[in-house]
C-alpha cells in the first residue's frame, strides 16, 4: 500500500507584509448583493476598516483598534490566485481555515462565512 504525504507550503510571499481592512471597497460589495441603508452602512464602518493584519511566514498577528493577537500560520494550498491559511491562537487548540483571494499584489478578499460576506484588505506595508 502506498502512501503519500503531503508536505505543508511553508509560507507565500504575496502575504508578507501589513494589511489593513478597506471599509469602503467591502460595503461596496456587499452592495452588489443587497440594499444597504444609511443606517447599515454606519454600522459596517464601525467594524470595516479597522482590522490590520500583519503576516510573517509562520505567523499573523491581528490588530482591531490595538487589541493584539498573534496566531500560529500554516499555508496548506495555494495557487496562482488564492492561498488557503489555518491559523491558531496560542489561546485555542481551535484551528480555523480561510481562503484568501487575490487581486493584483496589494489587494486581497477573505470569505467571513459567519455573515456570508467578503472582506477586503489593502496592503500598507
Amino acid at each position: 500500500m502506498l502512501f503519500r504525504f503531503r508536505k505543508l507550503c511553508q509560507s507565500d510571499p504575496r502575504l508578507i507584509g501589513m494589511w489593513q481592512s478597506d471599509a469602503d471597497a467591502t460595503i461596496a460589495e456587499i452592495r452588489k448583493a443587497r440594499p444597504v441603508t444609511p443606517e447599515q452602512e454606519e454600522a459596517m464602518r464601525k467594524i470595516f476598516g479597522k482590522m490590520k493584519i500583519t503576516y510573517t511566514d509562520t505567523t499573523c498577528t491581528t490588530d482591531l483598534d490595538g487589541d493584539l493577537d498573534t496566531l500560529t500560520l500554516q499555508v496548506i494550498r495555494k495557487d496562482e490566485d488564492s492561498v488557503v491559511v489555518k491559523v491558531q491562537s496560542g489561546l485555542s487548540t481551535r484551528k480555523e481555515e480561510f481562503r484568501i483571494r487575490f487581486e493584483g499584489s496589494d489587494t486581497y478578499w477573505v470569505d467571513v462565512k459567519e455573515f456570508g460576506l467578503s472582506e477586503c484588505f489593502r496592503r500598507i506595508q
